[in-house]
């Protein structure tokens, strides 16, 4: 593991986390590394102590191989997750492709990270991975508090504004969320690529209708679909499908000749119509001026 220091610690309860693997070096490495960043680590080097450990502590992240010798990881973690549903299991391998990742997730993964790890990425997936677990009761009460009250503040101001102001003031919006659309249509972030529903999603944006289309093929609920989502974009499920449609639409107004009906159908767009309302929304500008302006 290459070794960084990281400076997002929890500072309150200490996390627990139990690493699995047959390669004695890797769990060496990990357990020092997370140690210093003040974990409690624990080691196993197969699937059946791993189990009989769970049993007499309780872990907030286990850290699983794939690969190990009687039990594989994909064997193991089923039974972890029907006997200690709040323990969250990352998947760890050297091997590791999409097909996998979805199996994992499948079984009730939480992520799946390839070798070599690099520490203060480990670090900081278990702490946000643990964070959330500790947090979800008390962030959606407080987010539904939270909404409320803006809810309210919005509806004093509105009352406040005079027409003139309130003109003003939606047109200033529209031009805030136009600009930042631009940005996430155009930016190059860099993603969390060995997400699988990330990866699933800008794979298959064109096929896509729901979140319950991925939801079926990771075996997740609709609101772990939208959580990760949301972790690894900043963006909602329908922001980021749209994102990934317009990427491609994009692309193929600049490159190509065919009209603007058609390259709507091939991104995933019921109607074209809908394609250029979303599209409009996201740059400020009808797909034709895009394709005009970019030629």
């Amino acid at each position: 593991m290459s070794e960084k220091t990281t400076t997002n610690q929890l500072p309150q309860q200490a996390i627990s986390v139990l690493a699995v693997d047959d390669d004695y070096l890797f769990l060496h490495s990990c357990q020092r590394s997370l140690e210093r960043a003040c974990f409690t680590v624990h080691t196993a080097n197969n699937g059946n102590d791993a189990l009989s450990m769970a049993t007499d502590h309780e872990y907030d992240i286990v850290l699983l191989d794939i690969n190990m010798p009687e039990m594989s990881g994909l064997s193991v973690l089923p039974q972890l997750k029907s006997e200690y549903s709040k323990t969250e299991v990352i998947i760890v391998t050297g091997e590791g492709d999409l097909e996998t990742a979805v199996e994992a997730m499948k079984l009730g993964a939480a992520d799946f990270l390839t070798k070599p790890l690099e520490t203060t990425a480990l670090i900081e997936k278990i702490e946000t991975l643990v964070t959330q677990s500790r947090a979800l009761l008390e962030n959606n009460a407080e987010n539904s508090s939270e909404r409320r009250h803006n809810e309210r503040r919005r509806e004093k101001n509105e009352r406040r504004q005079t027409e003139p102001d309130r003109r003003k003031n939606e047109r200033r919006q529209l031009s805030e969320r136009r600009q930042l659309s631009e940005r996430r249509l155009n930016e190059d972030r860099r993603l969390q690529s060995n997400d699988p529903v990330i990866a699933y999603i800008q794979q298959h944006a064109a096929q896509i209708s729901t979140r319950q289309d991925v939801a079926n093929v990771m075996d997740m609920t609709l609101e772990q679909v939208s959580a990760r989502v949301q972790s690894a974009t900043g963006q909602s499920f329908r922001q980021w499908l749209n994102t990934c449609r317009l990427r491609r639409a994009t692309q193929m107004l600049k490159d190509t000749e065919l009209e603007i009906s058609r390259i709507a159908r091939d991104t995933g767009f019921a109607t074209v119509q809908h394609f250029s309302r979303v599209f409009r929304n996201l740059t400020g500008i009808s797909p034709r001026k895009y394709r005009q302006q970019n030629r």
